[in-house]
């Protein structure tokens, strides 16, 4: 809910003489509400009816405040006729001293301002500077020249800063190089404008934040574009002349579209189908499911378990269009108590082991040892027996884990050969007694060319190349291979061989 700051002034009925006043006026996207907040030149702040202008004093401030607005966190700060700067406790009136605020000399401040930001913008009626206030020490700092004077009010609108200037001035104020600042136009009212307002949200409703303009006791429609005018109310029943309006926190802000919040859930195979809805919590409805793929599912979705196998599975939930576009995502982990266990295994002398369980928080595992982990490296034989459990039930898993001598196993390489075709060491071959279950063997010349390869260990070289005979020189060869007995390893054998012609 978005508040309206107004100066009001009413006709006191005891002393028969005018006194200032100024009201906090709570707005909604559609229209006044009943009550409102006002800080009278004795001090008061009052709590009023809009409507029958009735009210209830809240406290005194002790200081009358000219001016007053509310930070984004819902703070007031008065500016006092002593040209202090305040804060007010909303429910006594009570204030707090800040610090004195210091424009330039013979000059005071009659507009207050909080952007969305929390900046605190001042301006005056003697000067055409803008100011930016320090809300912990008063402390004021001269931003630039606006080259237009306050007539009584500044107010934020769509992300512009808007000034209620002399002559019923709307000035679009250029907060970044205040001599830019340029007048949009003359605000058509029946009396002078003292204040301007920004009331409403913009949001994924189609709600509109919309600036108005009070003068005499009237209050306008403003466009932001040629400060054209139009009259929402022609008598506010306030007894008395409005005499300014100052916003209480730009209403730019842009509420999105709920969707929910994101969700993890881990199911079994056997788990009961539920609908994806009641995982959002509070959303707004009106949105559209995309499961795995971005295939498009129903309004209200039901995942039935059957149609998944083990595994995760991503289900969005997008409400909105663009800047109000929310989207929640569930996850779905579908899980099993089987796990992809190994049979049983025979490793060879000297190695290990090593099982890995899938990590999965709603899942449980005690060895026979009593280890815990999901991972268990094996280095000697013996029978290796798990517990799983889950909210899926429980299972025993284990595995025969032999060891025995796999033998030893190498390759012979000659150092030489000479392929002139007399029937003895004409090719280069593997001489070896190893079971392979991947081999290459790459032969190099001295320029790094491969001249000869092959995936076969039983392939030897000519000492031919592109059908012509290689010259006599060193050749540097590179072999690598996996054992059958022990396929996760790669071995690589590096070396030279000479060829004689």
């Amino acid at each position: 809910m978005s508040m309206l700051t107004l100066k009001l002034s009413f006709l006191n009925p005891v002393r028969g003489c005018l006194f200032s006043a100024i009201a906090l006026l709570f707005f909604t996207t559609h229209g006044l509400a009943q009550q409102a907040y006002v800080s009278l030149d004795n001090g008061n702040l009052v709590l009023i009816d809009v409507e029958k202008c009735s009210g209830q004093i809240i406290g005194n401030t002790g200081v009358p405040m000219f001016d007053i607005a509310i930070s984004p966190g819902g703070e007031l700060y008065g500016n006092g006729k002593d040209n202090r700067l305040y804060k007010i406790n909303r429910e006594t009136a009570a204030p707090s001293l800040i610090g004195n605020l210091y424009p330039l000399p013979g000059d005071d401040f009659n507009s207050l301002v909080f952007s969305a930001s929390g900046i605190l913008y001042a301006a005056s009626s003697k000067s055409s500077f803008l100011f930016s206030v320090d809300t912990t020490s008063a402390v004021t700092s001269v931003l630039g020249n606006m080259r237009f004077q306050a007539a009584g009010d500044l107010t934020f609108f769509e992300g512009n800063l808007y000034l209620a200037a002399e002559n019923n001035n709307l000035v679009r104020v250029n907060i970044t190089n205040p001599e830019q600042s340029v007048s949009l136009g003359r605000m058509n009212a029946t009396s002078t404008i003292f204040g301007v307002v920004t009331i409403g949200a913009l949001d994924c409703s189609g709600g509109k934040p919309r600036m108005y303009a009070l003068g005499g006791n009237s209050l306008y429609e403003v466009s932001a574009t040629n400060a054209g005018t139009s009259r929402v109310c022609s008598n506010l029943n306030l007894n008395g002349i409005i005499y300014g309006a100052a916003s209480a926190l730009e209403a730019n802000t842009q509420q999105k579209a709920k969707a929910g919040r994101d969700s993890t859930i881990f199911l079994c195979e056997t788990s009961s189908n539920f609908l994806l809805n009641t995982l959002l919590r509070s959303h707004d409805t009106g949105g559209k499911w995309l499961g795995p793929g971005n295939s498009a599912l129903s309004a209200d979705p039901e995942l039935v378990i059957a149609d998944y196998k083990p595994g995760s599975y991503e289900f969005l939930y997008v409400v909105g269009e663009n800047d109000c576009r929310d989207t929640a995502m569930i996850r779905a982990q579908v899980g099993t108590l089987q796990p992809n266990w190994p049979a049983d295994t025979v490793l060879c002398a000297s190695k290990s082991w090593k099982i890995a369980l899938p990590v999965n928080p709603d899942v449980r595992y005690r060895w026979q040892d009593g280890s815990q982990l999901p991972t268990r490296t094996i280095a000697s034989p013996g029978f290796y027996s798990v517990e799983i459990s889950s909210t899926c039930g429980t299972v025993n898993a284990g595995v025969q884990v032999s060891y025995e001598d796999c033998g030893a196993c190498d390759l012979f390489l000659p150092e030489a050969f000479s392929p002139n075709k007399d029937g003895y060491n004409d090719t280069f071959e593997v001489f070896t007694t190893c079971a392979f279950t991947t081999f290459s063997m790459q032969i190099f010349n001295r320029w790094g060319e491969v001249v000869f390869e092959t995936a076969d260990p039983a392939v030897s070289w000519n000492g031919m190349y592109m059908e012509s005979p290689t010259n006599s020189d060193l050749y540097t060869y590179r072999i690598s291979y996996r054992l059958a007995y022990d396929p996760s390893e790669v071995h690589t054998r590096l070396g030279r061989v000479l060829l004689i012609r």
